[in-house]
């Protein structure tokens, strides 16, 4: 079974955003932790100082051999590749490490839609 995952995206079409609230890895454990900010040492950043990104256009996620989760991120890394279907990473996932970054991605989705003054979607 596999979920194919669409995500809307938005900013300037240059891959810059402004400071928000980001999560890394944690070496040791393979786990998420939350931070309160971005810093330049956190993420990769380009000769102006801003981080660099990409806008996610997709992507699929399916179990393997009931042991991990790959996922496959579809990603533009050119304003042209919003237009043809830009470039694939593929990543392997325990499961715990996916119930982590869910846990992590869910919290700040909320905690931002909750910020918003329409509110959250229901």
């Amino acid at each position: 079974m596999m979920e194919v995952v669409e995500v809307a995206t938005h900013g300037d079409g240059e891959g810059k955003i402004a400071p928000l609230t980001g999560f890394v890895r944690s070496r040791s454990a393979g786990q998420f932790s939350e931070k309160k900010e971005v810093t330049e040492t956190q993420f990769a950043s380009d000769a102006n100082g801003d981080i660099v990104t990409r806008p996610l256009l997709g992507g699929t996620i399916v179990p393997v051999a009931s042991m991990a989760i790959l996922v496959q991120l579809q990603y533009a890394e050119t304003p042209q590749e919003l237009q043809t279907g830009g470039q694939k990473l593929q990543l392997v996932l325990t499961p715990q490490q996916a119930q982590g970054l869910a846990a992590v991605l869910t919290r700040q989705a909320a905690h931002i839609l909750a910020q918003r003054p329409d509110g959250p979607a229901s």
